[in-house]
């Protein structure tokens, strides 16, 4: 299991034994970089039979307030350091000719909502990767899997409404 959370990811291993805990932050090449080595060392140069890239943040704001900085930061979670994460994995997949690519978009790729535009732009986006993917993996015997899943109570919500920012101009939508 793979995460930037290192105190959430021992405790994960501590209940559950066969779990093999990996620091990765998806957004640092270095780092994904470092996580395939470490993997490919300890499956004894085998690498994975399935990857799910379920990271995400969610930027919460009109698409009008919501500035250039957070909407890349939006981008780089969601859908570059996915891809950068299933391009790091992939090759031993398609050499052997089996494995599968789970990508956790959500049932925001499929609709905008008003306040989730950036959002719905980067899940949108996956989903058009993960169609392309599907496609271009197929004769490799690598699947590709699309999951969307509805709201779920999580402290993501939570943590993008503390995150809006206080400006001038999120004042025209606070009133409606």
């Amino acid at each position: 299991a793979a995460a930037r959370r290192a105190e959430e990811l021992q405790a994960l291993a501590a209940t559950h034994p066969g779990i093999r805990p990996v620091a990765l932050d998806i957004t640092d090449p270095a780092a994904i970089d470092h996580a395939r080595d470490q993997i490919t060392d300890q499956t004894s140069g085998n690498g994975l039979d399935v990857v799910i890239n379920a990271a995400g943040i969610l930027i919460l704001g009109p698409v009008e307030a919501v500035s250039d900085q957070r909407t890349r930061a939006q981008f780089e979670v969601n859908l570059f350091g996915t891809l950068a994460v299933t391009r790091a994995f992939l090759p031993p997949m398609r050499d052997r000719g089996h494995g599968r690519i789970v990508n956790v978009a959500g049932i925001m790729g499929r609709f905008a909502l008003p306040g989730s535009g950036i959002y719905a732009a980067s899940k949108f986006a996956l989903e058009a990767a993960s169609d392309a993917m599907r496609i271009e993996l197929a004769p490799f015997g690598v699947r590709i899997v699309l999951v969307e899943p509805g709201v779920i109570a999580t402290a993501l919500y939570a943590r993008a409404a503390a995150a809006l920012p206080d400006d001038q101009a999120l004042g025209p939508y606070r009133a409606t």
